[in-house]
Order: structure tokens, then sequence, then C-alpha cells
């Protein structure tokens, strides 16, 4: 079965403790939707006019599973 991922990326981060702080809310409400961490963290080389941004991937079984995760009242 085709997997599913959630993938983010941070255009600007003004106040890096609010992201820590979400960061403290947010793991937990994805993993608890089944969710697992893949890559977090500014990348190490961009191609293609790639921005060098904080980026964070998330793989989930299914992409119903990934919904979920997402519209969940843990994770909103």
């Amino acid at each position: 079965m085709a997997k599913a991922y959630l993938v983010s990326f941070y255009r600007s981060i003004s106040n890096p403790a609010a992201v820590a702080e979400y960061a403290k809310l947010a793991g937990p409400a994805i993993q608890g939707g089944g969710g697992r961490l893949l890559a977090r963290g500014i990348p190490a080389k961009t191609y293609e006019a790639g921005l060098e941004k904080r980026t964070v991937i998330l793989e989930f079984d299914t992409v119903q599973q990934a919904t979920a995760a997402y519209e969940s009242d843990a994770y909103q």
C-alpha cells in the first residue's frame, strides 16, 4: 500500500521560542495519529532555486491517516 507524506516548509521563523512550544504539542499529536518523523531542519543543499528554510517531513501509512491526524483536535 502507498504511504502518505506531510511536508511543511517554514518560510520564516520570527519567534523560535513559539516554534519550540508548538513542536511540544504538535509532535505528540502527529505521533498519536500514526505519523512518523522522517526529517526536520535546514537542508544541507538545495537545487532548482530551492529555499534553504526549515523543512519537516512526516510519513503516514495512508492518506486518510495523514488527513485525520492533521484535522484532529489534538493537532489543531
